[in-house]
């Protein structure tokens, strides 16, 4: 006798948890509580040393399929769950988060009536190690909280920096997810922004704005925040985003590229391909951020040998040999260490200063 196939949930929401015993148990709860219920809860703990096995083990619901692992591995256990996920749609749901009860049903209905959108996410409420709304200058809601726009707009900010988009929230086609193999766990850091850039080279996404996430965020990295200030997390971060930075640059079209950063181009007709490589090149050495100028380091060390790239930088955007290493003195990496080496000096001069005053 044939088996009847077990019929395909319409969301798969996957969580992976470590070391959050504390919290796990109202993670979960929010879940289950959903209003809309077709959907499968993957749960994965990633070798916790403390009671988040137990608290997990402890639900009984035949919409948990539950995974342990023995060893920590940093999150790849999310790579196993999103293989395994069988709904049209996936969301992730921190283990240390918590979901207002109508997020799921919300976000399924805006994209089935939606199919131009590939993500849809939410704004969010910051809650802190207590579950207390947490208002202020120590809320996250005004980083995540923002106005919809265009993709390329959205590419433009993120590229630059200027937003970031409310991750935890999210709410994916699974077939797309799939497409483009999910968060890239090599980037600890980045993981999330790094996908919604590749995502928005080809898609559209929309933020709901209401507020059906509660957004936990710790002060320090004790807990696991891996987005929590610590000198550890800049520096893999600045390694993260070099590479990234480095892979990316190459993959935005011309046309695109011209989209979304015509408000930064140095020569705004240009249009032929060697003008646009200047283009980015100069958009790199240009960024806030010290990595991505490393990138732009690396970019005309690549292509200077190039004789028409060459002649283009030089004869269209005057930025000759000379020029050039000029510029390089003051970007990148080694600068930021050059300019902080020269601060500690002077903080030691004059330390030494007011030493002096007091012995006298």
């Amino acid at each position: 006798m044939s088996k009847i196939k077990k019929r395909s949930p319409m969301v798969s929401v996957i969580m992976s948890s470590y070391n959050h015993e504390r919290y796990v148990s109202e993670a979960i709860e929010s879940v289950l509580a959903q209003s809309y219920t077709e959907f499968e809860f993957l749960i994965a703990d990633d070798g916790s040393s403390d009671g988040t096995q137990e608290k997990i083990k402890s639900f009984s619901d035949e919409r948990i399929c539950y995974f342990e692992y023995d060893v920590n591995t940093s999150f790849k256990t999310l790579d196993m769950l999103r293989e395994r996920a069988r709904g049209k749609y996936i969301a992730q749901i921190g283990s240390d988060d918590v979901w207002r009860k109508d997020k799921l049903e919300k976000q399924v209905v805006f994209l089935e009536q939606n199919p131009q959108y590939a993500v849809c996410f939410s704004w969010i409420e910051t809650i802190d190690e207590n579950s207390h709304v947490v208002k202020g200058e120590d809320s996250k809601n005004s980083d995540f909280n923002l106005q919809n726009k265009k993709a390329a707009q959205w590419f433009a900010q993120l590229f630059w920096g200027k937003e970031s988009l409310p991750t935890p929230s999210f709410m994916m086609r699974t077939e797309l997810f799939q497409k483009y193999g999910g968060f890239h766990f090599k980037y600890r850091q980045i993981h999330d922004y790094e996908l919604w850039l590749r995502i928005l080279l080809n898609h559209e996404i929309y933020i709901m704005p209401e507020q059906l996430l509660f957004y936990r965020w710790h002060v320090s990295d004790e807990h696991h925040n891996i987005s929590a200030p610590s000198t550890r997390g800049e520096i893999c971060t600045y390694n993260e985003m070099h590479h990234m930075f480095g892979m990316l640059i190459e993959t935005i079209p011309d046309d695109y590229f011209i989209m979304a950063f015509g408000d930064k181009l140095f020569l705004p007709d240009c249009h032929t391909h060697e003008q646009i490589m200047c283009e980015r090149m100069i958009l790199l050495l240009n960024h806030p951020n010290r990595a991505a100028q490393q990138v732009g380091i690396d970019f005309y060390l690549t292509y200077i040998d190039d004789m028409e790239f060459c002649r283009c930088l030089e004869e269209e955007y005057g930025i000759t040999r000379k020029i050039f290493h000029e510029l390089e003195a003051s970007r990148g990496l080694m600068a930021e260490v050059s300019e902080q080496r020269e601060q500690l000096i002077q903080c030691q001069e004059m330390l030494k200063k007011v030493l002096q005053g007091d012995e006298q």
